[in-house]
């Protein structure tokens, strides 16, 4: 069985966090904090990305270390910089500066991209009233696909482990990500009728034809358009190499569908529910659960602790929560049903306000959002 706690086997010496990958994107404009495991017994240490080299702090009790690299312009859009741990310390590639977007939720994130180009066919010969009235926009999907393979430097995805078979997630706030073995890649959908295939666990990756497939189809469209807008915008202001249009954009999925808000809701958050605890209907992914993402329920947090605690000291450009039906008789739900707020969570360093981007400049605004009610939400 998996480990519940999330640690790595122990590695002999110095390591990256795993929320740290090849091909992973940092947060462009603001102190980038590394950190890491395995340092015990190392009297110096060094983090560099690119030209730029700071000295990591050592915690001599229990090995782990942080370094906090000054805030980063934009890496040229198709490059990458090496991210490496001093002296003989694991280097990782190609790692971008531009803007990351973590999509969280329930199914409404989990719903793969291939899942968005169906098409109901009732005259389909397979057709019996059921799925099988369902077949893809081979025409759609050729135009994802190959929008992918040509913008994967410009377009990175990743997927927090989810709904894997043998993975059991706790309360006990997690060190890191749950290490376990990516999702098989998704297979050409063909012309018969459509079978969701959807990933429920991907590292760090260049966008390309065959890793989209399964994943988030609200976090692929949001980040494709929000690419080609930017694009627009740059091509009629003729911006530089460092503007907003050709600035990589890290697409990072940490979703579960069926599970309700008490599971992505820390104790601070839980003890302001009526009765200051969780309700006894909270919900959590049971580790026997695998394959369509569904959670059923156990106990608050879980979540939170293990598929958004972990990133803590990152910066986000944006998040994007969207609700489903199960918000419907969570008690204690900050907000109705189908609805999709632009705040963060105040564990995250991502502005708390409303986010807005135009879909004719790509140009985004924010506004502050009430602290005393939460911000304005749109249908999701």
């Amino acid at each position: 069985m998996l480990a519940t706690c999330f640690a790595l086997a122990a590695a002999s010496g110095p390591r990256f966090s795993n929320v740290f990958r090849d091909h992973g994107v940092l947060q462009r404009g603001a102190p980038l904090s590394i950190w890491g495991f395995g340092a015990g017994g190392v009297s110096h240490l060094a983090v560099s990305l690119g030209t730029a080299t700071v000295n990591a702090t050592v915690n001599a009790t229990d090995g782990t270390w942080r370094a906090v690299l000054p805030a980063q312009p934009a890496t040229p859009l198709g490059t990458g910089l090496d991210l490496t741990l001093q002296p003989g310390g694991p280097t990782l590639r190609d790692v971008a500066v531009g803007d990351v977007l973590l999509f969280s939720g329930q199914s409404n994130i989990d719903l793969p991209q291939e899942y968005a180009n169906q098409v109901y066919d009732p005259a389909s010969a397979a057709c019996d009233g059921g799925r099988t009235c369902s077949t893809i926009n081979v025409t759609a999907q050729a135009a994802d696909e190959a929008f992918a393979d040509a913008h994967g430097a410009a377009l990175r995805i990743m997927i927090v482990p989810s709904s894997v078979g043998g993975l059991h997630y706790n309360q006990t706030p997690a060190a890191e990500l749950a290490d376990v073995p990516e999702c098989p890649l998704c297979a050409p959908a063909g012309t018969g009728p459509y079978r969701s295939c959807q990933c429920n666990s991907l590292r760090w990756a260049r966008a390309n034809a065959s890793n989209i497939r399964g994943f988030s189809a609200t976090a692929w469209y949001t980040g494709k358009a929000l690419l080609l807008a930017r694009a627009r915008a740059s091509s009629r202001t003729h911006s530089d190499a460092g503007s907003s249009g050709t600035v990589t954009l890290g697409l990072l999925r940490s979703s579960w569908g069926g599970t309700p808000i008490q599971n992505w809701s820390g104790p601070a958050a839980l003890a302001k529910c009526p009765g200051g605890k969780p309700p006894a209907r909270g919900g959590a992914p049971s580790s026997a659960r695998s394959g369509d993402g569904d959670g059923d329920s156990s106990s608050g947090s879980t979540l939170f602790s293990s598929m958004i605690l972990p990133f803590r000291g990152l910066h986000f450009a944006a998040l994007y929560w969207c609700t489903s039906a199960v918000m419907r008789d969570a008690a204690c739900s900050p907000m109705p049903p189908n609805t999709f707020p632009s705040r963060s969570p105040p564990h995250l360093h991502c502005p708390a306000r409303q986010t807005k981007v135009s879909p004719t400049s790509g140009r985004t605004t924010r506004t502050k959002a009430p602290r005393t009610t939460r911000a304005s939400c749109r249908p999701c």
